[in-house]
């Protein structure tokens, strides 16, 4: 069948959902298309017994700015349902050759950061400011303070956090904000401060009254969607899967419908007309969705070359697109396993806890990125005699893990748990894996060039209503997502 509205979304990601949320309230017409028969994408919180398991994020952290976060949760009334975490999930660790290293002011004197590193950092990481666009994450601190606190510091954050590597993500993209403080004074802190005085004079928020801090809700993060996707449940379609659009141009062929600009045609045989398209699909997915869409019969091979694009494109829609699919092919998410494993209490020595640790990959032997404590760190995450591990595996460091057996995973990383904490047991009581082929998108040189591209084509995809609402377009945590979802509704609905 046939069916018209005013906007169509893609996606029923918490980026989908909050963009539905705006427009919404303004008595837009829309719908959300989701290829699975539940919403919230990566974020995905799950009961096993008597625990309770975050595959994806696993904390939402609010900030003073975080405007759009706390006017949803406002709006959705769910601010009650806001747990943050025990006092005992204060400590944050490194762990380096097995040891833990409480991050605080007593790192200054550790082995973690080398004298290079103490004086820059007493200087307010002083240093030029680099003329290099595409300058990475690693390049960058090791420019303001020193390769060792790079390699001790600034990897396990980038790969226990972002399942990353620092060595190839872009600070120009990764973190914005560094950027351009080192563009605005060769001292980091100074740079830091004026970039804050400058966002606090452009500050127009309301508070709220959510409070600030890394938190979640009593039901998991998945509450947050739950209550998005009730709210909006009449304009939520599940199961399905988009499998082919079309560029509708005006004025050229008969449509019934006359404003129409895209047709998305779904699995179930469903014609879905709409004026505004609004994409928030991983890359992989919408680079499928595109080459099924634009590519006929005459193109083969999907390694094919701009120029080739020139000659074998009908129209200028069919030869943008074919360009965007090379771009999107280029973005790169890195496999993510997730093992949850549960221990005795009485089978752990060490009383070290915390919110958890990142690991130092000085020889890249190490079988976690990271490891967080759950039991610590939130209410009604275990409950009983036990306590609760959540470790991450492979990411861009390790990508070579995802080729393993699951067995082999949960037991290097067992084997590295027991040593670090002191367990004496030969294996976890319960164990529970779950792995992402496709994690977080990487904002590395191929993303740069694809947000470079683009940019350049702006005007193009402006003209076709083609409205950018990934998690790869304006970063990827759940508040910038939010924050990126709001502005694209409201532009819709000021057009």
């Amino acid at each position: 069948m046939d069916y018209y509205h005013e906007s169509i979304i893609l996606g029923a990601g918490i980026s989908g959902l909050t963009c539905g949320l705006y427009l919404q309230q303004r008595l837009h017409d829309f719908l959300i298309l989701e290829k699975e028969g539940r919403t919230g994408g990566r974020i995905l919180s799950t009961r096993e017994q008597d625990l309770l398991l975050e595959n994806g994020p696993n904390a939402v952290l609010i900030k003073q700015r975080s405007y759009v976060l706390k006017e949803v949760i406002a709006k959705l009334a769910i601010s009650e349902r806001l747990v943050y975490p025990f006092d005992d999930a204060r400590g944050r660790f490194v762990c380096k050759r097995d040891n833990l290293i409480k991050l605080g002011p007593a790192i200054f004197f550790s082995d973690l950061l080398d004298w290079s590193a103490r004086a820059k950092m007493l200087l307010g990481g002083l240093s030029k400011s680099s003329l290099e666009e595409k300058e990475t994450v690693y390049d960058f601190f090791s420019r303001k303070f020193s390769s060792k606190m790079a390699d001790n510091l600034v990897t396990p954050l980038v790969s226990g956090i972002y399942a990353g590597d620092p060595k190839s993500l872009l600070v120009r993209t990764a973190f914005p904000l560094l950027h351009r403080a080192d563009k605005r004074c060769p001292s980091l802190l100074l740079g830091m401060l004026k970039e804050k005085s400058a966002l606090k004079k452009s500050d127009t928020g309301n508070d709220y009254r959510v409070k600030n801090g890394i938190c979640t809700f009593i039901g998991g993060i998945r509450d947050l969607t739950l209550a998005l996707s009730e709210k909006l449940a009449g304009h939520l379609r599940l199961h399905a899967a988009a499998v082919k659009l079309r560029s509708i141009i005006k004025d050229k062929g008969f449509c019934r419908y006359p404003d129409a600009r895209w047709m998305v045609h779904t699995a179930d045989g469903d014609n879905y007309f709409c004026k505004n398209l609004i994409v928030t699909l991983p890359a992989e997915e919408l680079s499928e969705l595109i080459f099924n869409s634009f590519a006929g019969d005459g193109v083969g091979d999907r390694q094919f070359s701009d120029e080739f694009v020139d000659e074998y494109a009908t129209s200028d829609s069919q030869k943008l697109f074919l360009k965007l699919f090379r771009r999107l092919q280029a973005l790169h998410y890195p496999w993510l396993g997730v093992i949850h494993l549960v221990y005795a209490k009485k089978d752990i020595s060490s009383r070290v806890r915390g919110f958890g640790f990142l690991n130092v990959h000085e020889q890249k032997d190490r079988a976690a990125l990271g490891v967080l404590f759950p039991t610590y760190m939130f209410p009604g995450r275990c409950r009983g005699p036990e306590e609760l591990f959540t470790a991450f595996v492979g990411g861009e460091l390790y990508p070579e893990i995802a080729s393993s057996s699951p067995e082999k995973i949960i037991m290097n990383v067992h084997q590295e748990l027991a040593t670090v904490l002191k367990i004496n047991v030969a294996r976890p009581e319960k164990v529970f894996f779950f792995s992402w082929p496709k994690s977080i998108p990487q904002f590395d040189k191929y993303h740069y060039a694809f947000k470079d591209w683009c940019v350049d084509h702006d005007s193009q995809l402006r003209n076709l209503n083609w409205n950018w609402c990934a998690n790869y377009w304006g970063g990827v945590s759940i508040s910038d997502c939010m924050e990126n979802a709001k502005r694209v509704a409201m532009e819709i609905l000021a057009s």
